[in-house]
């Protein structure tokens, strides 16, 4: 099993002029037993590959700046810098001022066709830079690739085609009659003057050599628990874009949509341990803690910060957890709040006698003496009794399921 440490240790080392990285937003990092390797298994170059102990290694010397790997990473980990966002999207916005038609070219094809600049490979290109241009009145996009299915860098173009059909899916949804299509450069050029309108991306083909400081293990810092027990949160800025994008395309005319970017999550609370382990450690606080006067408790979970990632899904003991990709578009863009009530757990996490109480079920006596605290008997039996009847309405709930 592949070590927390080691993990942030070896993306780190990603980081260069060509691809920025936030090493603890990694949901590897997060948790040890995270599934999410989208990365390793897109990267055109083998920059990011897998490796045997289950997690990812990395030859930072291979990439290319291609960026395919931050379109697929979900929680922003992973940033491109060639060129980055604020520049992609700045001559975008050049482009679109004169022209409902934009182009974009992947370096094979704009070396064929005569461009000057393009983006590394298709697969830079991220469903939030295309909802944009949408909103932004462009109602032709088309993406240009050399030949990607004999490409070398072949996923990115795989990358590409997975985009461009979410976000004609999106943009449907929203009502847009935007056309979204990636041709070969052969056809560009049939098309006469289709690539007069190319986006000039000044940021792309930075020196992949230039100097670039590496972290050490040393230097690297792991997150701090927050005061309500969960590790810091983020929202990736390419999913607030996207958001704002979809939402000023106005209202949307469905009432649900199946995506790969959003997920609406569940949780079997007759199976829940109420750990909130799925709280601790969601990376956007799309799954978060309450705590009532009451001394009711549970999470509540909002649809519009869900990532996909499905760090709950892997990390829940009991596999009570499930997150769907089908979601309500109303209720995703008002941002509604969905909460989980959870039964009481039966033992004192942060008293002095949390081991003796949590370990109840498994003593045969109820005189149990505690170094750090002394159990009453019948608070010990109580406690056995309490356990023994959750998980015997745990195996119950789970023989239904079956």
């Amino acid at each position: 099993m592949i070590r927390t440490s080691d993990m942030l240790f070896s993306i780190s080392q990603m980081g260069s002029p060509l691809l920025s990285v936030q090493g603890n937003r990694c949901v590897l990092v997060r948790h040890r037993k995270a599934q999410c390797l989208r990365c390793a298994t897109v990267c055109t170059s083998g920059a990011i590959a897998r490796a045997k102990d289950g997690g990812i290694s990395v030859d930072p010397a291979l990439c290319i700046g291609c960026g395919t790997c931050a379109t697929v990473c979900p929680s922003g980990c992973l940033e491109p810098l060639n060129p980055t966002d604020e520049e992609l999207f700045g001559q975008m916005a050049n482009a679109v001022a004169e022209t409902d038609t934009l182009v974009v070219a992947c370096s094979n094809a704009a070396a064929i066709a005569g461009c000057s600049a393009t983006v590394e490979c298709l697969g830079r290109i991220d469903e939030a830079f295309l909802a944009e241009a949408a909103a932004r009145g462009v109602r032709h996009i088309v993406l240009v690739e050399g030949n990607c299915p004999q490409c070398a860098h072949e996923t990115g173009g795989a990358v590409a085609n997975d985009v461009l059909a979410e976000a004609r899916m999106l943009l449907q949804a929203f009502g847009s009659d935007a056309v979204l299509e990636k041709i070969p450069v052969a056809r560009a050029i049939e098309g006469g003057n289709l690539l007069a309108n190319v986006l000039h991306c000044t940021g792309a083909n930075k020196d992949a050599t230039a100097d670039a400081s590496k972290p050490t293990a040393e230097d690297l810092d792991f997150q701090h628990v927050q005061k309500d027990g969960t590790l810091p949160h983020f929202v990736p800025e390419r999913r607030l874009r996207l958001f704002n994008s979809l939402k000023a395309l106005g209202a949307p005319q469905q009432e649900t949509i199946k995506t790969k970017l959003w997920g609406q999550v569940s949780v079997n609370t007759d199976i829940c341990r109420s750990c909130r382990m799925c709280a601790v450690f969601c990376p956007t606080a799309a799954i978060a803690p309450y705590d009532k006067e009451d001394g009711s408790f549970g999470i509540r979970h909002r649809s519009a910060l869900c990532m996909q990632c499905r760090l709950c899904e892997s990390i829940c003991p009991e596999h009570a957890i499930t997150v769907a990709s089908e979601v309500s578009l109303p209720e995703f863009m008002s941002g509604k709040q969905f909460r989980f009530e959870m039964d009481p757990i039966g033992w004192n996490p942060s008293a002095p006698d949390a081991i003796s109480s949590r370990m109840a079920r498994f003593f045969d006596t109820d005189a149990v003496q505690d170094p750090q605290a002394t159990n009453k008997p019948a608070e010990m039996a109580a406690r056995r009794a309490f356990a023994q009847k959750k998980q015997a309405a745990r195996d119950d709930a789970r023989k239904s399921m079956q």
